[in-house]
């Protein structure tokens, strides 16, 4: 069973992730697959990919992050966050930084391919409450690492220009 799909910008680099761990892989558009056996059996929820396809990060059960550097053929865990749940993920284009938002409001962001993260925003800060009261529905960040945009699923969104240093909550009723 698979659970999320990304695609690279050229539409070439195709990765899925699902149950077990299992990765599936395609260079040409998902005309040809291949599977990647998984030292995890850990299932995958979600995947992103750089822009060129080569650099990848998943997140699954139990928080563990897990990151390629060769298009998805290989993996390895970078992080695992021990029974948290990692609500979104986001990797810039040139795929060099990373986001992780846990489901209890904690962001982690890796400025380093995901080898290492560090919290930037913490779970006793005020809008990481706001963060974990609704559903995370899309997370993104800039090449530079400094502007982070964290969307929820009451319409309002969460902002840092500065890499996370500092927090701006905006709401916003969508609903019409």
């Amino acid at each position: 069973q698979l659970h999320d799909v990304a695609i690279s910008s050229d539409g070439f680099h195709v990765i899925a992730v699902g149950a077990r761990g299992d990765t599936y892989v395609s260079t040409d558009g998902g005309d040809n697959w291949a599977a990647n056996p998984s030292r995890s059996k850990l299932d995958l929820h979600s995947v992103s990919l750089s822009r060129n396809g080569q650099r990848a990060v998943a997140v699954g059960a139990g928080g563990v992050i897990r990151t390629s550097r060769d298009g998805g053929k290989t993996w390895s865990t970078s992080a695992n966050y021990h029974d948290r749940r990692v609500a979104k993920l986001a990797w810039s284009q040139n795929g060099l930084k990373a986001l992780a938002v846990l489901a209890d409001g904690r962001i982690f962001r890796s400025i380093d391919s995901g080898k290492a993260w560090a919290s930037i925003l913490d779970e006793t800060e005020g809008v990481s409450a706001q963060v974990a009261s609704y559903r995370v529905t899309d997370a993104k960040i800039s090449d530079a690492g400094t502007e982070i945009a964290v969307a929820l699923s009451d319409g309002s969104f969460i902002n840092s220009q500065d890499g996370g240093k500092n927090w701006e909550l905006t709401s916003s009723d969508l609903r019409a």
